[in-house]
């Protein structure tokens, strides 16, 4: 999937089934663009189906979040705070079924710099599309991921119930890891039927996932300072080790 530095509240929040009124869409928890403030939306069938979602779930049976939905919120422009937003731009495009998504993405989110925190950083973003598809299969794969990526035990890895507004039921996976102890790699989910329904997906299922490269990256490299992935030093960058 194309994976834009910049892209619209509709993207990274409306598709996603998540409320204008969220508290992570004000401007302690996403940057906004002072100049051009406002993008185009799609072709008014999409928009119209995500208002009816938000306001009163469209044809799902589910009650919305029963607000009048704003237009020109959905419209302002913003760097991406989540990488999902790219799923949202490629579901509104159209997806062929079955079908695999994925994309490397940076994103952005105002934030205190310290060992574990940066203001951007790198996600794994994907989702997977199929008539057949349940939580099962998800919970399977990202096991796989927990061990074939992240290098972690595969006797030690932990499945929570975590809330994501675009997800339902949605899962965080922590694993096991000999360096680095327990982890927590990625949030996952079944995309819920409010925005399956609001981009014409009504008889197919798909489990997405997101999963923090940076945090991968430490473990691979075995430094325990985020800040050291945007390293100028060049002593050490001379004698970093390899990633095979």
């Amino acid at each position: 999937m194309q994976s834009p530095l910049l892209t619209q509240e509709f993207y990274n929040f409306d598709v996603l089934f998540q409320p204008q009124d969220h508290p992570a869409r004000t401007i302690h928890d996403t940057y906004q663009l002072k100049q051009p403030k406002f993008g185009k939306l799609p072709n008014e069938k999409i928009v119209k189906k995500v208002r009816e979602a938000h306001e009163f779930g469209g044809k799902t049976g589910s009650k919305g979040w029963r607000y009048d939905w704003n237009e020109q919120t959905a419209k302002k422009i913003m760097p991406a705070s989540q990488g999902t937003a790219h799923s949202a731009r490629q579901l509104v495009k159209g997806v062929q079924t079955p079908g695999r998504y994925f994309s490397i993405s940076r994103v952005y989110r105002p934030d205190v710099i310290d060992a574990k925190h940066l203001i951007e950083f790198n996600q794994l973003e994907g989702f997977i599309v199929d008539e057949k598809l349940n939580f099962k299969h998800l919970l399977g794969m990202l096991k796989k991921l927990a061990v074939e990526v992240g290098g972690c035990d595969r006797e030690k890895v932990k499945f929570f119930p975590v809330y994501f507004p675009f997800t339902e039921p949605s899962v965080q996976v922590s694993a096991l890891h000999k360096d680095f102890g327990w982890v927590e790699l990625c949030g996952a989910g079944m995309f819920r039927p409010e925005m399956m329904e609001s981009v014409g997906l009504n008889d197919v299922q798909a489990m997405a996932w997101g999963f923090g490269i940076d945090r991968l990256a430490m473990m691979k490299l075995g430094i325990k300072d985020i800040r050291t992935l945007f390293s100028d030093d060049l002593k050490y960058l001379r004698n970093a080790r390899l990633v095979g």
